[in-house]
């Protein structure tokens, strides 16, 4: 019975790594967005106004998901928001941490993905800057990041991406977390305007 239910176990860890490299094969096509994005400036960037309508993009690593949330804002809303805000959080692994070295490279790879967005943003002729935090919880370390960026500008919106897949199933709940969804909750009980930008993921065609 343990052989089975080892043997069992085993085959649900292929499954599950199976489906996560199926996503990350279909979201590579998202990728592609940055080879056909400008690779000089557009026009000159000013400084962010907080008077003026703001977007905040919660993003993570440097990738197409990222960069498709800033064109979607742009096709949905162009020409309305003057300032562009990314906003991540480095999380650090507080069971695994080993010293002041892991916290500091978390630090410094979360910033270098937020400036990789910020010089995405400029060369598109965007006013852009980012705002960022390092904590052990992510939902919640970005409540309170969030929370002070709407302070800075109260004409702020906050957009957070989510894998929407073509044809749902019930344990994609359980593999894709919900974060976007308990940050949007958390911050519009605080009173602040959140929106979720849904990120499709095709399956592939039948052959």
């Amino acid at each position: 019975m343990t052989l089975a239910v080892t043997a069992v176990v085993i085959a649900l860890c292929f499954v599950i790594r199976g489906h996560y490299r199926k996503v990350r094969s279909n979201l590579a096509r998202l990728d592609e967005i940055m080879n056909a994005l400008p690779a000089h400036p557009v026009g000159e960037h000013g400084t962010l106004d907080p008077k003026l309508p703001t977007a905040v993009l919660l993003v993570g690593a440097y990738s197409g998901l990222g960069i498709h949330q800033l064109l979607t804002i742009q096709r949905l809303f162009p020409g309305h928001y003057k300032n562009f805000v990314f906003v991540s959080v480095g999380v650090i692994d507080s069971a695994t941490m080993k010293g002041v070295e892991e916290v500091e490279a978390v630090r410094a790879q979360t910033e270098n993905n937020l400036r990789r967005y910020v010089d995405l943003a400029r060369r598109l002729g965007l006013t852009a800057d980012y705002r960022m935090a390092i904590g052990t919880e992510a939902v919640a370390e970005a409540e309170r990041l969030c929370k002070a960026v709407g302070k800075e500008f109260p004409r702020a919106i906050f957009f957070a991406g989510k894998l929407v897949f073509e044809q749902e199933k019930w344990y994609q709940r359980l593999l894709h977390n919900e974060t976007a969804y308990q940050l949007q909750r958390r911050l519009q009980f605080a009173g602040l305007n959140a929106m979720v930008l849904p990120v499709r993921v095709l399956e592939p065609a039948a052959a």
